[in-house]
């Protein structure tokens, strides 16, 4: 048996970028707005350079990334994207596919 693992870094905020390309310019946070009692549930590149991390509470990143765009994470949009596209593509050398957490790891496995 192989097994394989994809992971896509920073999902959510790519596909936000795919959505709105003038957010790049700028630090993200997905989960919710600040004054929401919610957790992060990813950060751009930029918003984790000051600090902000995933599973941290919203009020807490934008005391730290204050410039950050605060985002809601749109569930229905990351199934899709990742439906259309990875498991289209990964589908056609496997037989079997597991989606592992919020960062989007796909364990691969396939018998010779």
């Amino acid at each position: 048996m192989r097994i394989a693992c994809v992971y896509i870094p920073h999902f959510h905020v790519q596909i936000e970028f795919l959505r709105s390309p003038e957010l790049k310019k700028r630090p993200a946070v997905i989960g919710g707005t600040p004054d929401e009692r919610a957790a992060v549930i990813d950060c751009s590149d930029a918003a984790a350079g000051k600090g902000v991390c995933t599973g941290m509470p919203l009020r807490d990143a934008y005391h730290l990334c204050p410039e950050a765009a605060f985002l809601t994470f749109d569930k229905d949009l990351a199934e899709e994207a990742l439906g259309k596209r990875y498991y289209y593509l990964l589908g056609a050398i496997t037989l079997r596919m597991e989606p592992k957490g919020q960062g989007w790891s796909i364990w691969i496995s396939r018998r010779p």
